[in-house]
């Protein structure tokens, strides 16, 4: 199949104005009035029942100590790479060099997306100061002191957004598109990236808002940037030409 076949390479600019427009809303209503709004309610509770899960159980306590730490992101390294290896092997075989140039796109992207955000946009252009649930409230379960034997993060001056959460909901963007005709891995990949999300907001790091609002914008607006533009279309079909052996295209010709 040709990659033109599933790319059209159009500018949306209906897509790309609701996106922004959603977006620019939800951050102005959470930003509007910080600690009393709909928002802030959410966040309060979700912190107190993801928290709460974990008050009574030293198993879970454990668990998501282990998730929080520095090593496990080395295991969600190699889970990204189990995944697209997975993605790649289930495309038919005269499909699987277009999805080929599809991974290594949103694997560079992300990567891209995951730097930008992070070392530029919000540490050097933006500074937001707002504290994490561990320094507003209290009567909460300290995941650092239940499990001491860890260098848990559990607290942050500056939890928005929250920068784990933009890996881990770029990784269910790009796989909900990678695999688009592959229902299950699609959900797997949803899932896996929803538990990534949850060992910082367990252990009190980042609030929800920070993950939804402040991560889920930033990947709403990369990837409207991508998929509703030319953009991802002109960079897939470019490594798809690199990756393709002089001989097939020589005989495409």
């Amino acid at each position: 199949m040709s990659i033109q076949t599933i790319h059209s390479g159009k500018w949306n600019y209906k897509g790309l104005a609701a996106v922004f427009a959603i977006t620019g809303l939800l951050l102005y209503i959470l930003f509007s009035n910080l600690n009393d709004n709909i928002f802030s309610f959410i966040d309060k509770k979700a912190f107190r029942f993801l928290n709460g899960f974990i008050e009574s159980s030293s198993f879970w306590q454990n668990f998501w100590a282990m998730a929080n730490h520095r090593v496990a992101d080395w295991i969600e390294d190699v889970c990204f790479a189990l995944f697209f290896c997975w993605v790649i092997t289930a495309t038919p075989a005269k499909e699987r060099r277009g999805k080929i140039a599809e991974c290594i796109f949103i694997l560079f992207y992300v990567a891209l997306l995951v730097i930008f955000s992070k070392r530029i946009v919000f540490g050097y252009l933006l500074d937001v100061q707002r504290k994490s649930p561990t320094l507003l409230m209290d009567g909460f379960t300290n995941m650092a002191d239940k499990a001491s034997w860890l260098k848990v993060k559990f607290k942050s001056p500056k939890s928005f957004p929250g920068d784990h959460a933009v890996t881990a909901l770029s990784f269910i963007s790009g796989f909900l598109y990678l695999g688009r005709k592959r229902f299950f891995i699609a959900l797997a990949a949803t899932c896996y990236g929803i538990f990534l999300c949850l060992p910082r907001m367990i252990a009190g790091a980042h609030w929800l808002s920070d993950v939804l609002i402040g991560s889920g914008s930033i990947v709403a607006i990369a990837f409207s940037l991508a998929f509703l533009t030319p953009l991802a279309s002109f960079c897939i079909e470019k490594i798809e030409s690199l990756i393709t052996p002089r001989k097939y295209k020589e005989t495409a010709v």
